[in-house]
Order: C-alpha cells, then structure tokens, then sequence
C-alpha cells in the first residue's frame, strides 16, 4: 500500500520546476520510494521489512519512515524533493535517467548508483538500476540488504556528525586520561562534572530538560568484585542513579538486550534497557545501554551508564549518539 506525507504536503504549493536552489524537505530518516506500483505490489512487504528494522526504545519504532509513491502520482513534483530518495527503474525511466545524468555514470545494471542534489540542495538519491530484460522483483530482493546497510550506513555517519558539530572536547579527553585514568569522547557542548572519587558524569540536555536529555556516566570500583553479569551492571546501575542522578531512575527488568563487549582489549557485557522515573509527579521514561567492562592494566572494573529521554522524537539518532558516546571510552594504562 503506497503512504505518503500528505500533512507535510498541504504545506507546499503543487509546483513541477526541478530548481536545485531550493533545500530539501523532509527528515534524514524519512525515505521516498519511487517505483511502479506493479512492481512495488510484488517487493512492498519484504522492502519495508528490510529497509525499516525496529530499534529498541521505550517502544520499538522504526529506525526509518518508508514512503511508496509512483512516478504518475501527482504528487510526485513534490515528494521527490525529500533529501531521502530511493529510486527503482530501468534506464529509460524519467525518475532514474535525471539521477543517473546527475551522478555522470553510464551504469551496468543492475547496480546501485548515488547521486546529491538531483531535484533539491542537499538531496542524496539512491538509484536501483533494473536490467532489461530480467524479474524485476527478483533483482529488487537480491539488492534490498544492500540498499539497507548503505542506508543505514549514511544515517549513521550524519548522526555523529551532527552530534559532533561543536567539535570534540579534546582538552577533556586529555584532561580525563591524565587525572582519573580513562578518557572518553564528548562533544564540546556536553557540560561536565565530577561528583565523586570515581564517578564522572557528562549531561547534554536543552534549556528546557524536558525535551532532550543525553546522559553518560563512568565510574569505577578497584578491584571489581563481581564477574560482568546482567545482575551485576543492573544492580551497580541502580546504586549509581539512586546516588548521582537528578531524576529518579527505576531500571526495568522485564525487557532487556544483551550482548558481550569486546574492544581494544576490554572485556565486559552490555545491557540495554529502558528506565521509568517521575519528576515532581510527572511520569517519565527513557532508553539505557549500561557496559560493565574489565580494565585489568588498572585494576579497575568500570561501570559505563548512557541514558536517553527524548519524548515523542524518533529515538535512531539518539540511540547511535549514546552508542558513539560508549565507544569513544577507553582506559589508560
């Protein structure tokens, strides 16, 4: 079934020019598939499938928006200045011959060629190029994981560039690995404080903290006392929001994802979850991952604690944001 935008859409005026000057509409994770609807018919369950896997959040959502249109709707003047375009076609077909000219490319089909700013600035477009004579939905489903990761792969790298648009504090990176041993890699923009022997915390929110909270914690025990566990990261991650955080946390335990950690040399375990809390009587809740990982050049068991609150936003972003925050850990020796 083909969805589009259309409370987006009514904002717009109907216009057919192809102006490059104007910017793009439309979200990063939002997608505009365009391709036949007797083709779309035959591919539209296992393409969305593939193209919009459910992130773990408060409640599971799409990592992307995935939108069919076809080339004949009449609103297709409109949509396909989305900054998100997935073509489907052969050469031949309007809505894959003008990326393909953009892009300079005489493609060997099938192939998937990329094209910026084909019908607005700072537009990418995806082209699946079809072969002539071959089961269009055949090749569709023999290309769709590819078209998923390189999707993905674009939405990842423009969420930790736009996480890192006021620069890396490096002077605190410096600062940390000289003075309490581990550094980590925040934005400049993240505020900062020590609130105990061996426990940091690095807190970005807005002016009004009820609409986007991102929260890191590290703190340390020496030496661990306990094997990494599910139980164990849990139960440390409760003694640490009940000490250091502002809002009261109750960690939820009934919904959990678990995986090993194993980077540089640090072994541990990583627990995501989601946490409920009220402020002043006000319900809350949000997403955690919490590493528990061993640094035996130090003698040092770290507990690693990042939290989202992000209320009636799509979570992708955030959640790749917290992860980059975790990653950019490490324990000097």
């Amino acid at each position: 079934m083909r969805t589009a935008p259309f409370a987006l859409l009514a904002l717009l005026a109907v216009t057919g020019c192809n102006d490059r000057s104007r910017p793009a509409m439309g979200d990063e994770h939002s997608v505009i598939v365009v391709a036949d609807d007797a083709l779309w018919a035959q591919v539209e369950d296992t393409v969305l499938t593939t193209l919009q896997p459910r992130v773990f959040a408060v409640r599971d959502e799409p990592t992307f928006r995935v939108s069919h249109t076809t080339p004949t709707d009449p609103y297709w003047g409109d949509l396909r200045r989305f900054r998100q375009i997935l073509a489907i076609g052969r050469v031949g077909d309007p809505w894959v011959d003008e990326p393909l000219g953009r892009a300079g490319v005489e493609p060997r089909a099938p192939e998937i060629v990329e094209a910026e700013s084909v019908w607005a600035r700072n537009q990418r477009v995806t082209v699946l190029v079809l072969p002539e004579t071959a089961d269009e939905a055949a090749v569709v489903m023999d290309h769709v994981d590819e078209l998923a990761s390189l999707l993905d792969y674009r939405y990842r790298a423009w969420s930790v560039n736009r996480m890192f648009t006021s620069g890396l504090d490096v002077e605190l990176r410096d600062t940390l690995a000289a003075e309490a041993g581990f550094s980590v890699q925040v934005p400049r923009v993240y505020r900062w404080r020590q609130v105990s022997d061996t426990t940091y915390l690095f807190l970005n929110d807005q002016p009004d903290a009820s609409q986007l909270v991102r929260s890191l914690l590290v703190t340390w025990r020496s030496p661990g006392t306990e094997e990494p566990s599910v139980e164990a990261a849990l139960d440390w991650r409760d003694a640490v929001t009940d000490r250091y955080y502002d809002w009261h946390q109750v960690t939820e335990r009934d919904r959990l994802q678990v995986r090993p950690v194993e980077a540089e040399g640090l072994d541990g375990i990583e627990v995501r979850g989601v946490w409920d809390g009220t402020v002043e009587g006000f319900p809350l809740g949000g997403s955690f991952i919490t590493r528990m990982i061993e640094c035996p050049e130090q003698d040092r068991q770290y507990l690693l604690d990042a939290w989202l609150y992000a209320p009636a936003r799509a979570k992708y972003q955030y959640i790749i944001q917290l992860e980059t925050l975790l990653d950019g850990f490490t324990c000097e020796a």
